[in-house]
């Protein structure tokens, strides 16, 4: 890749996390004490139980009991705010983001009418940037639960306090709680219109990224984290654990927004999950090795692992992981009817992204 290129791809890095950030800026602070109270629905009773219900609420309504109760809602508020604007990469929704566009210049390749197609493009559009502020939400409400007494028991994340410790565990539950929830609720509530079949698309990318978030890969992880045990753990054992905790985020990132726009080809999207997959693996691989040396890391499976097995493995899947996907660009071109180069360009540019990203990210253990 020419220097130029890696500057266009940069840019374009940066372009979408400020509107990744933007976007999880405005649903936050959309909530408010005040919009709970106004969105819950009267109550409705016999008349005979009115005169009780009374009594109650004006308990409810009390200055000083809405003034505590408004203080403890902004506490979960800001404990919201502080796990998900506190510096992240974010590059799971990055990834997304750019799988997503790479996606959508194949489908300008492929079609005969631009004009009819723009508008369900633009909806398009917006419907991957939900599944990617979706994927950030889950990877930190993750992160909050991860660093948790009962599990790693962190004192710091990204250079500042864990939400526990700045807010207390019961918080740290609950904001771990409603950042798991609010990323399915926001990519539940649409404000355009889809046609049939991408209604469809997706129910079944809300349905997979739950399963990758639950007991078929993130918690499932977490639990073999919590069990293996490290004076004794090999790679298998390392693998299976960080599958589930890292791959399986990152393979919803990659494989979910092809899914949603349904148009690569069967072998390209079978392929496209062995590539997502062991894409997680490496990134947590190399985070590891990152933290390997840090002061109290003693809990680092990778302090316990054959560094020369390791790294064999490791630069063998940097290899295929290159080949892999110049593969799968190489066979959807070829797929292709015939179209304008400047199609073509668009295509070639989100082709050049995704190489350069997954170069930066294997550069992140040097």
């Amino acid at each position: 890749m020419t220097e130029s290129k890696t500057t266009e791809v940069n840019t374009l890095l940066a372009d979408l996390q400020m509107q990744i950030d933007a976007e999880l800026k405005a649903i936050l602070a959309s909530f408010s004490f005040e919009a709970y109270l106004t969105n819950k629905p009267p109550v409705i009773m016999s008349s005979e139980k009115t005169a009780a219900f009374n009594m109650v609420q004006v308990k409810l309504t009390d200055a000083d009991r809405l003034a505590q109760s408004k203080l403890v809602y902004a506490k979960l508020i800001d404990a919201l705010n502080y796990s998900v604007l506190s510096g992240g990469k974010r590059i799971r929704p990055l990834l997304c983001l750019l799988w997503g566009n790479y996606c959508l210049a194949l489908a300008d390749c492929k079609v005969d009418d631009l004009g009819k197609f723009r508008a369900l493009r633009t909806n398009l559009a917006s419907l991957l940037l939900k599944l990617a502020i979706a994927i950030e939400l889950i990877h930190s409400y993750s992160l909050v639960h991860d660093d948790l007494p009962a599990m790693d028991n962190s004192t710091y994340r990204r250079g500042k306090l864990t939400v526990h410790k700045q807010y207390g565990e019961a918080v740290g539950i609950l904001a771990g709680d409603a950042l798991l929830t609010l990323a399915f609720q926001q990519l539940s509530e649409l404000d355009f219109t889809l046609d049939a079949i991408s209604y469809q698309r997706l129910f079944s990318v809300q349905t997979e990224l739950a399963k990758l978030a639950g007991m078929h890969g993130m918690v499932a992880g977490q639990m073999l984290d919590l069990t293996i045990q490290t004076n004794d753990c090999q790679l298998e054992d390392y693998l299976a654990c960080i599958s589930g905790k890292t791959a399986a985020l990152i393979e919803a990132s990659i494989c979910l927004p092809s899914k949603l726009l349904a148009n690569l080809t069967p072998k390209s999207q079978q392929d496209l999950s062995k590539v997502a997959y062991y894409w997680g693996l490496l990134f947590q691989m190399q985070d590891d090795r990152l933290d390997k040396n840090e002061v109290g890391q003693a809990k680092n499976i990778l302090q316990y692992i054959n560094e020369a097995e390791l790294a064999n493995w490791e630069n063998d899947l940097c290899a295929w992981l290159k080949v892999s996907l110049e593969a799968i660009f190489e066979r959807e071109r070829y797929a292709l009817p015939a179209c304008e180069n400047a199609r073509l360009t668009a295509l070639g540019q989100m082709e050049n992204a995704l190489l350069i990203v997954l170069r930066k990210l294997e550069r992140r253990k040097q």
